[in-house]
């Protein structure tokens, strides 16, 4: 009997640990599963608070740089009254924060640059005769720019017909791109305009010095005069080609004001009279003293957060024909008054790290 109740009684010990032992494989069972579900509820409460944090940032990011947009269109008109137009980024509202760095209660960094769009060539309002000069003074020969000149107006005019050297949709291959019978929207269009593939690009389809040439000379952008007072020697070249001029070499000096008399720190031009009176004639055939179109750049910066803005700032497109035909006759030059009437006329905007 003793052995039984001994034999018995190991065996009820055997069984509470066995009890005790399941027992405890299923609170650690149940602790790994809760873990894991408090796990996933945190990585997901940090992902929503991650969203609408960068969402928040954002939002003030944005609110800032229109702000900012607000005082550089301020901070331009008001050189433009002083000074009775805008002639040249000269007159200093290139850099309107330059003289601090500004901070605003967000805590959120900006700068300011403006840039004159209009020194470059308007491709919109390009006539042959210009397009050709502007490949002539790539030192194209006469042939190639006419050849290039009637590929790209064939890629962006209306209609359908073919130039005598240009090239429609049956001159193109199959699958790749043909005419759009629109304006450039994009540099890297070029690619597919036939010719410029062969003379604006490498081999391996990346962009060669011509590409670079266009670039910086010519906009996408529609305004009607090349404002000499930002044009590069480049394109003051061009023009007296489209003239059949002979370039004068002391042109952009005279523009710049160097090497010449001028009044108060003043060195940008105001008229054709004012070239002029430093010595130079120069054909003002699509060309004026004053700025069409500015690109206003703004950056909003918060630790590694960055939110960009770019607006296009000046009038409607032949908005001041009337005005520019006046103020010509007048002898202040031709787009004289370009910028009356001035709006935001396209925005585009960016983020960077914004998360």
């Amino acid at each position: 009997m003793r052995r039984l109740h001994q034999a018995s009684k190991g065996g009820e010990t055997k069984m509470f640990k066995r009890r005790k032992a399941s027992l405890l494989l299923y609170v650690l069972c149940m602790i790994v599963f809760l873990s894991a579900i408090m796990v996933s509820v945190f990585q997901y409460a940090s992902a929503q608070l991650k969203i609408k944090s960068s969402a928040s940032m954002l939002g003030e990011l944005r609110a800032d740089a229109y702000n900012a947009l607000n005082v550089a269109i301020a901070g331009i008109e008001e050189y433009k009254f002083i000074d009775g137009g805008l002639y040249s980024i000269d007159q200093g509202f290139g850099n309107l924060l330059s003289d601090r760095n500004f901070e605003l209660p967000s805590g959120n960094t900006i700068e300011i640059t403006v840039e004159d769009e209009s020194g470059k060539i308007p491709l919109v309002n390009m006539s042959e005769e210009m397009l050709i000069a502007f490949f002539v003074t790539m030192n194209f020969d006469e042939n190639t720019a006419q050849t290039l000149t009637d590929c790209l107006l064939d890629w962006t005019d209306a209609d359908s017909g073919v130039r005598l050297k240009g090239a429609e949709d049956e001159e193109y291959a199959p699958g790749l791109p043909n005419p759009p019978n629109r304006n450039l929207r994009d540099y890297s269009e070029l690619r597919w305009i036939k010719n410029f593939d062969k003379y604006f690009f490498n081999e391996d389809a990346s962009p060669n010095e011509f590409y670079k040439i266009f670039v910086e000379n010519i906009s996408l952008e529609e305004y009607q005069f090349i404002n000499i007072n930002s044009a590069n020697e480049f394109t003051l070249k061009t023009v007296y080609e489209c003239n059949k001029e002979r370039y004068d070499e002391r042109t952009l000096d005279a523009i710049k004001g160097i090497g010449v008399n001028v009044e108060d720190g003043i060195t940008w031009l105001k008229s054709f009279t004012d070239l002029s009176n430093r010595g130079v004639n120069m054909p003002t055939k699509a060309c004026a003293c004053e700025i069409a179109l500015l690109r206003i750049n703004i950056k909003v910066t918060r630790g590694i957060a960055i939110y960009h803005l770019s607006a296009m700032y000046g009038v409607m497109p032949n908005a001041s024909n009337a005005t520019t035909t006046t103020t010509r006759q007048r002898g202040r030059g031709a787009g004289a008054g370009q910028t009356s009437g001035a709006q935001v006329l396209r925005i585009s905007e960016y983020t960077v790290n914004c998360y």
